[in-house]
């Protein structure tokens, strides 16, 4: 009896044991250890594939998925501007063809509404769209954008400006878009780590505000709103 008794308690023991290793190992790959060092269940909006939002699938109604890649091409310290950073909308079939397609400046996460995909572009080049309209007085300026969809080699997408060198992802509610822009650069993009390596002493004028903008979806505005 007393044997019996002993192998229940070891076994007992070691399920115990083997249930406090699962359990750490679980927090260890939530809180930073998990795949690629950066912490797999942290989503906190930056613009790397293992980091935010940005480097997540959005995907159109025949399963193409579109997503946003980065690289940035200035030096570490200097002023932010359009040519501080790559964006690439990378269009993936379900056959698995892909397609690219390039833009200075920092491209959000899009949103797909039919057949029209739309995203905003923080120090963007203009020159890069088809400018339909220009809301904005300033010169520091974001962008939003219009891509008709499928996207092909010779899409070119149709823009708006916008005040605030930095630009939200848009948000579709009520069959319209909202974008906060603004020119407070570390505000915007608290999360992504990228912007803040590369620009860790970034501070705006003490004159810089932000704005929230809401179009129809056909790019004309609704309002602009200063919000500071």
């Amino acid at each position: 009896m007393k044997k019996i008794i002993s192998k229940t308690k070891f076994v007992l023991l070691l399920v115990t044991v083997m249930m406090l290793i699962s359990v750490a190992g679980s927090f260890a790959m939530m809180g930073g250890g998990g795949m690629g060092g950066g912490g797999m269940m942290n989503n906190a909006g930056g613009f790397g594939m293992m980091d935010g939002m940005a480097g997540t699938p959005v995907v159109d109604a025949d399963g193409t998925a579109y997503i946003i890649s980065m690289l940035p091409s200035a030096t570490p310290g200097t002023v932010p501007s359009a040519r501080s950073f790559v964006s690439n909308l990378i269009a993936v079939t379900t056959s698995g063809q892909t397609l690219k397609m390039s833009v200075s400046g920092l491209m959000s996460r899009p949103v797909i509404d039919g057949d029209v995909l739309i995203s905003t572009v923080s120090l963007p080049d203009m020159s890069d769209y088809s400018i339909m309209g220009n809301e904005g007085i300033t010169t520091q300026q974001s962008s939003i954008f219009w891509l008709q969809l499928p996207m092909t080699s010779s899409s070119v997408p149709t823009a708006v400006k916008m005040d605030g060198r930095f630009a939200s992802s848009p948000v579709i509610a009520n069959n319209m878009i909202y974008v906060t822009t603004t020119n407070f650069g570390n505000g915007m993009m608290q999360g992504n780590d990228v912007f803040g390596n590369m620009f860790p002493n970034y501070t705006p004028g003490s004159k810089s505000k932000s704005y929230l903008y809401i179009f129809n979806m056909d790019g004309s505005l609704v309002s602009k709103t200063v919000l500071q």
